[in-house]
């Protein structure tokens, strides 16, 4: 299994990359609903040649690799606690993740 984790799509979007890779949305499809939903403003058309082989084989998963604007919010305004649980809430991590902020890394315990 190749997991192809791309860092300009956050979380909240990873029903983009699913949608794409399972073919029920075209390359155009998949950009115009990138630029409706997001507000980083990259350019996924570069991207195109990794998506089309990534859709080409099966054994390939796409996985949407950042975290949302809001949890990192979360952390500046509130506490890592807090985005930790709004994360586990919205099942990006397991109920047992835990953050190590001494260590600046999340582990899963």
């Amino acid at each position: 299994m190749l997991h192809i984790v791309l860092e300009h799509f956050s979380f909240e979007m990873q029903s983009l990359l699913d949608a794409y890779a399972s073919g029920s949305l075209d390359l155009d499809g998949l950009v115009r609903a990138y630029e409706d939903i997001g507000m980083e403003g990259h350019d996924v058309r570069a991207y195109e040649p990794l998506l089309q082989m990534a859709r080409q084989h099966s054994r390939s998963v796409l996985h949407a690799g950042f975290i949302p604007r809001s949890y990192a919010r979360m952390v500046m305004r509130d506490t890592l606690e807090v985005a930790l649980e709004a994360g586990k809430a919205k099942g990006y991590l397991a109920p047992e993740e835990d953050c190590a902020a001494s260590e600046g890394q999340c582990v899963h315990r």
